[in-house]
Formats: C-alpha cells, sequence, structure tokens
C-alpha cells in the first residue's frame, strides 16, 4: 500500500505545479497584453450558453468587430455569468468596447472589462479572452 500513497503524493505534486504553471502563463498574458494598443470595437453579438450539468451555470459569449488600418477583424470572449452584476441583454449589441489589439497579429484581440457594462470589476480580470 505504500505505493499507492506514493501514486497519490505524485499526482497531487503534478496538479498543484500545472496550477502554478497555468496561473503564471496567464499573469504573463496579462503583462504582454497590457502593452497591446487599444481600439474601439463593436458588439456584434451576445449569447447565453450553459456550461456543465445545471442550467444556472453559463456563460456569455460576446462577439465583436472591429478594424486595424482598414482590415475588418472579429474576436470573442466567453464571460462567466458570475462575473455579471446584472445579466447583459440584447441593449448591448452595437455598443463601443475598448479591445487591446496584438500589433504583430492583429486577428488577436481581448477585451479591456472596463468598457463592458454590467460586469463585476470586484471578481473579473482587467481583459477577457485572454486564454485562448
Amino acid at each position: 500500500m505504500a505505493w499507492a500513497s506514493n501514486v497519490l503524493a505524485v499526482v497531487v505534486a503534478l496538479s498543484l505545479a500545472f496550477l502554478a504553471l497555468s496561473r503564471m502563463r496567464s499573469r504573463y498574458r496579462s503583462q504582454v497584453v497590457r502593452r497591446w494598443p487599444r481600439g474601439s470595437a463593436t458588439v456584434e453579438t451576445i449569447t447565453y450558453a450553459s456550461r456543465g450539468h445545471y442550467t444556472y451555470v453559463y456563460v456569455v459569449e460576446v462577439n465583436y468587430s472591429y478594424t486595424v488600418d482598414g482590415a475588418f477583424y472579429s474576436g470573442e470572449a466567453a464571460i462567466p455569468g458570475t462575473w455579471w452584476r446584472t445579466p447583459p441583454t440584447d441593449q448591448l449589441v452595437g455598443r463601443t468596447i475598448q479591445v487591446c489589439v496584438n500589433p504583430k497579429d492583429p486577428s488577436e484581440s481581448v477585451i479591456v472589462s472596463a468598457s463592458l457594462p454590467g460586469l463585476e470589476a470586484a471578481t473579473c480580470p482587467p481583459f477577457l479572452g485572454i486564454d485562448r
């Protein structure tokens, strides 16, 4: 039975290492994105999607479009329902929001969460769509 406790210890250690690396990657990406230029985007659609086995666990998928040097691009972000103070409505469609755009690859962008009304600032990160 000693081998079982050793296997369990290895599994726990690997899980913790994975979580730590994931968190470090996310923080690094956030620092990189912070240096990207900001631009305006327009919310095209919002869609509610259930996740998991329960209907009350949902995400709001926000699709948006923007232009860089005359070229048209689109992006999306899946935002957990728990990050919203009030659930978004169709009134969000057509609204102008801010995005950070990768200067080396303008097809890559993230939403600046402060520009999206209805989000709970205390629970949501500064950039949305960063872990695609």
